[in-house]
């Protein structure tokens, strides 16, 4: 199916009726997404089209269309990120392009949060909106190219240091196991004489100077990284040295020198023994996320994993290890390994069903079964509880009092030391690692950044930039030519944007102050010759008058001893 046969749903989660209003007619009006369809979702929003319960649903219905979702994370940030997660957590949902929206007083890590569970754009509020709609249709159309005309600069060889962004699999002492976006480290000649131009050119010494003893340094071993992690004490190094790539895995060694080894060492294990998490942990599958927008800010005793949809392998994502599980029984839909969603009927269920709790789930973990209608589920499990009505809080809140009463002390704890995926998505563990790699600009604007890298990047690879403030790049392949990308930039507000055009206009006068610097050296390097000659033939002048009066002097001392 062409693109342009191809309907196009775009979905605003947002309870922000000025913000959705002035997105709608954005979509609306512009007009390259005139065509498309756009809804809002909400409980709160009046300008609603349909509530958050229809989200999933809509979008199992509409799944052979292309789906854009953008979501306001401005207010209620944890529940909008754990929407954005669910959303990621299937295979048929990997053509849905999200898109994470925040206002001004959203952190640059939640948009970093944003990235990492998902959202393939980030943005903030602003009143114009249709740079969003090109940023989208680069990702979503191949042959969409269209870079919008910005006052732009070369980049005179100027260099960037920023973090590329990857996503930690596993932490031990001497290792850390991340799916990063780059290849192995290897700059071709050409790349290296960009980098550290040939100081004896005039125009050299203006445009990078103050970093050359940083470019040499990151030359003599380009496997020592300096990196970027929240948790100092979890990876508690300076540097990390890429020993190994495997297709995006990289394996990275900890730089510990030999006499911070024993101390080092300690540090971490006092860290893994720390990382627990005391919450109940409550798996749920149900398509309208009923129990997950009623635990909104009432229960920090639990730790909600949500799933619309059964797998039918019987694999659950994560291994969650959960003390309870909960099923809305009406209406349980099941995800093929074709990524197909379908609603099976009751036996199937229950075959499906016993598959997965005998793969996934302990003996003494309580299975509730929602929405039977008094349908006869035989027991799965020796802790079963069959609901002929629908999930809801209140009932929660009496289970998980019945459950601590009687002395359950959950508390997850790591078995080893070693922090893997599960860990970190159980205690919600900071995973994003940023990784620091310079690049070469060869042309800025405030929509887009052309560099030239030293490794291969993948396409959508992520790059955090912290000059001349804290932006995004996402790189898109369709712009890459040999080893130059270009990234679009995001996560920037109008304050931050008036920044990067001052840095853009400051790139531009490089070239007049370069060739300003040389005028004024020529200049001064001919006046001082000048004067130099004029200073040398009065010395000489000087000095031929000295010996002349030196001689005559000589003479009439002689004249005198003669005459006496």
């Amino acid at each position: 199916m062409t693109e342009a046969k191809q309907e196009t749903y775009s979905f605003i989660i947002s309870d922000d009726p000025v913000f959705s209003k002035r997105l709608r007619h954005t979509f609306e009006s512009n007009q390259t997404s005139q065509g498309w369809k756009t809804l809002v979702f909400s409980n709160t929003n009046p300008l609603k089209d349909l509530p958050l319960s229809k989200l999933f649903p809509f979008i199992i219905k509409s799944k052979q269309s292309n789906i854009v979702i953008t979501i306001d994370f401005e207010t209620k940030f944890n529940f909008q990120l754990d929407l954005l997660k669910i959303l990621k957590k299937y295979r048929s949902n990997s053509h849905i392009i999200c898109i994470g929206i925040f206002g001004e007083e959203n952190k640059k890590e939640q948009l970093k949060k944003a990235f990492e569970n998902g959202c393939k754009i980030v943005d903030y509020k602003k009143p114009d909106m249709d740079d969003l709609i090109n940023t989208i249709m680069l990702i979503k159309n191949k042959e969409h190219d269209f870079l919008p005309v910005y006052a732009s600069s070369p980049g005179n060889g100027e260099c960037l240091w920023p973090h590329f962004l990857g996503n930690i699999e596993s932490i031990s002492f001497n290792q850390v196991r991340a799916d990063m976006s780059f290849s192995k480290i290897d700059p071709d000649e050409d790349w290296i004489n960009k980098f550290v131009p040939d100081l004896s050119e005039g125009g050299a010494m203006i445009t990078n100077d103050l970093g050359l003893e940083k470019k040499y340094r990151w030359l003599e071993d380009t496997n020592k990284l300096n990196f970027k992690f929240t948790d100092k004490q979890m990876i508690n190094t300076k540097y990390l040295i890429s020993k190994k790539v495997e297709n995006t895995i990289h394996e990275f060694e900890k730089y510990i020198s030999p006499d911070e080894y024993s101390e080092k060492e300690a540090l971490f294990q006092k860290r893994c023994k720390e990382i627990s998490d005391e919450r109940i942990r409550i798996l749920v599958l149900d398509k309208e996320l009923k129990l997950m927008q009623d635990y909104l800010g009432k229960e920090d005793r639990v730790n909600l994993f949500t799933y619309p949809c059964l797998l039918e392998s019987g694999e659950n994502a994560v291994e969650l290890h959960p003390h309870l599980i909960a099923i809305q029984w009406d209406g349980l839909l099941v995800e093929n390994e074709k990524g197909d969603i379908y609603e099976p009927k009751n036996e199937e269920k229950i075959e499906l069903l016993k598959k997965y709790i005998e793969k996934n789930l302990s003996n003494d973990v309580i299975v509730i079964f929602f929405g039977t209608d008094n349908y006869n589920i035989p027991s799965m499990t020796s802790k079963q509880l069959n609901v002929p009505f629908g999930m809801s809080y209140d009932f929660f809140a009496k289970i998980i009092k019945i459950y601590l009463d009687k002395g359950n002390k959950p508390n997850y704890r790591l078995q080893e030391s070693v922090i893997d995926n599960k860990d970190l998505t159980i205690t919600g563990r900071e995973r994003r690692i940023g990784v620091e790699i310079p690049v070469i600009i060869d042309k800025l604007s405030e929509y887009a950044v052309t560099f030239s890298s030293p490794t291969e990047l993948q396409n959508e690879s992520l790059i955090e930039v912290n000059y001349p403030v804290t932006y995004y790049l996402l790189v898109l392949d369709k712009f890459k030519d040999k080893n130059q990308y270009t990234g679009i930039i995001m996560g920037v507000n109008e304050y931050e944007k008036s920044l990067i055009r001052q840095e853009v206009n400051r790139l531009l006068r490089i070239p007049v102050e370069s060739e300003d610097f040389k005028e004024k050296s020529d200049f001064f390097r001919l006046n001082t010759n000048v004067l130099m000659k004029k200073e040398r033939e009065q010395m000489k002048k000087e000095r031929d008058l000295i010996q002349k009066m030196k001689k005559e002097a000589a003479l009439e001392e002689s004249s005198a001893c003669e005459a006496g």
